[in-house]
């Protein structure tokens, strides 16, 4: 398949699930690149980027939340209104504790507007699956130096209104791994989420499937 459109950057251990609505997709997300320096060190570029790819016509797409950008806009209005009646209350003749109040009162708002959004981080082998048009993600793996780290969060995205990001479990408890049996061990612990993500869905032949995947290659 020749493909075009805005492709992503070479990577590995990318997370890709297929969907036929909307539209007959691949949805592609995370991955990890390596970069070697001039002494030879690895360091390791983690991405959460989100891609699809129209399996019909070859083509990628780079996916833009839409909640983003109304976020901001709503996030600079609110700023400017705030900067606006704080530039009023200084000129004004009076400056007793009320107005001492209310102005502590618009800075908690204003620090409530500018909180960050809830968004996976970079990460690589990621287990994702759609059901009922919600994308699903959990855990994965991502490198702390020479540690790797095995992730416990979840989240879900509608990929219909592609808005936001929201966070269905945080992160319980970090695990690393040193060493040569790191690669097995993380494997292990993303396909057991693999297992009980997919039936709790409800996806029994993925999880059979995982099942006997996990016996050949951990047995």
């Amino acid at each position: 398949m020749s493909q075009s459109g805005m492709k992503p950057l070479p990577r590995s251990g990318a997370s890709m699930v297929l969907t036929a609505t909307p539209g007959n997709r691949a949805i592609m997300f995370g991955g990890v690149f390596d970069v070697e320096d001039e002494e030879e060190d690895m360091e390791s570029e983690f991405y959460n980027e989100i891609y699809t790819l129209d399996l019909d016509k070859g083509r990628w797409f780079e996916v833009k939340l839409r909640g983003e950008k109304k976020k901001k806009r709503r996030r600079r209005r609110k700023e400017k209104e705030v900067a606006k009646e704080q530039n009023e209350d200084d000129s004004d003749e009076k400056d007793d504790d009320s107005d001492g109040e209310e102005e502590e009162e618009k800075s908690e708002v204003a620090a409530a507007s500018v909180s960050e959004e809830v968004e996976p981080c970079g990460r690589m082998n990621a287990v994702m699956t759609v059901k009922h048009g919600i994308l699903y993600l959990y855990g994965g793996l991502y490198e702390e130096g020479e540690k790797e780290v095995t992730l416990t969060d979840m989240y879900s995205l509608d990929i219909h209104k592609l808005k936001e990001w929201k966070l269905l479990q945080a992160m319980e408890t970090k695990q690393d791994w040193e060493g040569e049996s790191s690669s097995s061990e993380g494997s292990l612990t993303v396909a057991m989420a693999a297992i009980h993500i997919n039936v709790q869905l409800g996806s029994l032949t993925v999880a059979m499937a995982t099942i006997h995947y996990v016996t050949s290659v951990f047995s």
